[in-house]
């Protein structure tokens, strides 16, 4: 079977099956993949399926569907752990659900659309548009992500997509610990090269696999990240 991860602000929402050949992508309800965001496109993309493989092509959106990074301009293959961008939702392509379960409209800043128009969005810089030739996609790394457990924070599945993150008890973390006495800050995970790497900021408060470590170590596929209540576990996929 094949599945649609649906994420918003890198926090898994939802997931959706792909058992009829076909699916639409866009803000309506009448969407197999409903993105309520003002943003998207009232139907934006589909989804088809031809013999055994998937396909991916946006249907006159306002904004764009971006593959892997890249603009689509025609149809394209999908194989599995894509990642497709419609505004700020990722979509990643996989062969297997989340073992974990989705967080559904939990009220931790999901853009609520309130009109029946599509805002345009100003890109930043001027994407590549794949499509438009023959030439073949890029190769990318496996996708990565942390499995949250022990704080009741509304995340349970976090796509690794930015460079920096942060863990503490501050409001401005990405990940935050609760308890008396917690530092504002106590460890940050930056992105160099193709790894994740983990610098403990405080002494003694984290453990990396029931180990107490105290300063830079990079990050492995199944390490456990123990800090206090909170437990993350690092999976890189391939």
């Amino acid at each position: 079977m094949s599945y649609i991860e649906v994420y918003f602000n890198s926090v898994l929402r939802s997931t959706v099956e792909l058992k009829d050949g076909i699916a639409s992508i866009g803000r309506m309800p009448d969407n197999a993949v409903c993105l309520d965001n003002q943003g998207v496109s009232s139907h934006h993309a589909i989804i088809t399926q031809k013999n055994s493989l998937y396909y991916i092509e946006d249907i006159n959106s306002t904004n764009g569907t971006y593959l892997n990074g890249k603009r689509l301009s025609a149809k394209q293959p999908l194989s599995f752990d894509d990642s497709i961008n419609i505004c700020k939702h990722t979509l990643k392509f996989v062969s297997a659900p989340s073992t974990t379960t989705a967080v559904i409209s939990d009220g931790l800043g999901e853009y609520v659309d309130d009109a029946d128009n599509t805002i345009m969005i100003s890109a930043v810089k001027k994407p590549e548009i794949i499509g438009q030739s023959s030439g073949g996609m890029t190769s990318r790394p496996g996708s990565c992500y942390m499995l949250v457990h022990g704080e009741l924070r509304g995340i349970n599945k976090l796509l690794l997509n930015n460079p920096h993150y942060s863990i503490g008890k501050a409001k401005y973390n990405d990940l935050r610990v609760g308890g008396w006495f917690t530092a504002k800050k106590i460890a940050e995970i930056d992105l160099v090269g193709d790894n994740y790497y983990l610098t403990v900021l405080k002494r003694g408060k984290v453990k990396v696999n029931d180990v107490i470590v105290n300063t830079k170590v990079r990050l492995s596929n199944d390490d456990s990240i123990k800090i206090k209540k909170l437990t993350l576990k690092f999976l890189r996929e391939h």
